[in-house]
């Protein structure tokens, strides 16, 4: 029996709105008005007496927002969405439908999926393997059972090993929990027939392939090994991360509660934030987003983490709008998390990068300068 879960990234993508470093615009199918709900908002009301619209796909929170007036029902709750749609405001007012169960691909919805009996089955009928080397300190024997629980969020195992003829590589990384300590192991695993053809361990940068040529391989974590013909020589990249000179607001004390700085402090982190979202000084400002009857933006273009490590959105904010939110803020962490979260969207997040999911599990932080999510519907802030 074979079951190879390649990972299921072509039928996500499909689904998804969340990539590493990607922008994406709100309102690009749905209009927004009324008030975002924990992980999720609400899709745009329609004319009087008419069923509200529906909730935007994917979307933790809840369904849209009914007619203003006369017979009418709440919208319909999003794909994911545990929530049906408020209810009508006239003189029906049935709420809407709840949402669709979540496809197992799905992100955000997967995230507290558990393995089916036949899944476990599976993984756990194959031979026991340690990981391959360059993987995480710590890792257990494989291959993982994927969607199982995990201890160490950010921790990545890659394993090699047969199944029936077939050679298989599992990739796996523990993506942190939005909700407890922990984690779920987020795999994927390719197979095909005969020997491995790359080498079982990382090559040196620029050393000889020879007899590896026109290869292209992949190594814990995320690293490309490319063997070329011409130079026959190995050129490996590493991926991307935070750089050292990445810009930081100038402020003395990092330690500081988010709730607790003053006005001055403000200012400086929402100086920060707009220079490095605007591309930089001497850059146009970001132009202030539109703000619907319950104070939160809308139509916000938002950068998103991968999902699978730092599921987190930072809408991009005029200044005035990011010292509004701060302002109505009453997030506990501390402002370094906030900041090293921040960067880690707008560059890369890694497997060391568990600055958004500290951040965000603290109280009142969800919806302080970043969104927990990873869809549009986690990029309206309070602002007023």
């Amino acid at each position: 029996m074979k079951l190879l879960r390649s990972s299921l990234l072509a039928l996500a993508a499909t689904a998804t709105l969340a990539c590493s470093g990607k922008l994406k615009v709100g309102n690009q199918n749905q209009p927004e008005a009324g008030a975002s709900a924990v992980g999720g908002s609400s899709a745009g009301a329609d004319s009087d007496g008419t069923t509200g619209g529906s909730g935007s796909l994917p979307s933790a929170g809840r369904g849209g927002s009914a007619g203003a007036s006369g017979s009418v029902n709440g919208g319909s709750g999003s794909v994911g969405s545990a929530t049906g749609g408020s209810a009508g405001a006239g003189a029906n007012p049935n709420g809407g439908v709840g949402g669709l169960p979540c496809p197992d691909f799905m992100f955000p919805c997967n995230v507290s999926d558990t393995p089916s009996d036949d899944e476990a089955d599976y993984w756990e009928s194959l031979p026991r393997v340690p990981a391959v080397k360059g993987s995480a300190a710590g890792c257990i024997e494989g291959p993982i059972t994927p969607k199982s629980d995990c201890e160490a969020p950010g921790q990545y195992c890659d394993y090699r090993f047969d199944d029936e003829g077939t050679h298989q590589v599992e990739q796996c990384l523990c993506s942190p929990s939005a909700t407890k300590d922990g984690g779920t192991w987020h795999c994927s695993s390719a197979g095909q027939d005969g020997v491995d053809p790359c080498p079982e361990e990382k090559p040196a940068d620029g050393a000889d392939c020879f007899g590896f040529y026109g290869l292209e391989c992949e190594f814990p974590w995320r690293i490309g090994c490319t063997c070329s013909a011409d130079t026959k020589k190995w050129a490996c990249v590493d991926p991307p991360g935070i750089p050292d000179d990445a810009p930081r607001p100038s402020l003395s004390n990092l330690d500081k509660p988010v709730a607790e700085l003053t006005s001055a402090e403000r200012e400086t982190i929402c100086t920060w934030s707009a220079t490095m979202s605007g591309a930089g000084e001497g850059f146009p400002p970001i132009a202030a987003a539109p703000v619907d009857a319950q104070g939160f933006t809308t139509g916000t273009a938002c950068i998103f983490g991968d999902p699978d490590i730092c599921r987190a959105a930072a809408p991009l904010l005029s200044k005035a709008q990011c010292l509004a939110n701060l302002e109505l803020s009453s997030c506990e962490a501390p402002v370094e998390l906030m900041v090293d979260c921040a960067l880690s969207l707008h560059y890369t997040c890694t497997p060391a990068d568990q600055a958004c999911g500290k951040y965000l599990r603290q109280t009142g932080c969800a919806g302080t300068m970043l969104g927990a999510g990873n869809d549009l519907s986690s990029c309206h802030l309070k602002v007023q």
